[in-house]
């Protein structure tokens, strides 16, 4: 019984570490994944904010021709 005992008590212990293990890279893991997805909603903001850019004068230009336009049927 005592040989069985400590046969017993040596797997649990081995178990223990294992499980010990898996809790660590588990922990690892969803680290670095949380740590991606902000990587990546860092990059897509900037690239909404750069397209945001490009289009502000465009609009603008737009503005500035329609005001253009209701002058110029003033006039007339």
């Amino acid at each position: 019984m005592r040989v069985q005992a400590a046969g017993l008590g040596n797997s649990i212990a081995a178990l223990q570490v294992r499980d010990d293990f898996i809790d660590e890279l588990t922990n690892t893991l969803e680290d670095g994944a949380a740590k991606l997805v902000e990587v990546d909603l860092n990059e897509e903001g900037a690239r909404l904010l750069a397209v945001q850019l490009r289009q502000e004068p465009g609009i603008e230009t737009l503005a500035v021709a329609q005001r253009s336009q209701g002058l110029i049927a003033e006039l007339l």
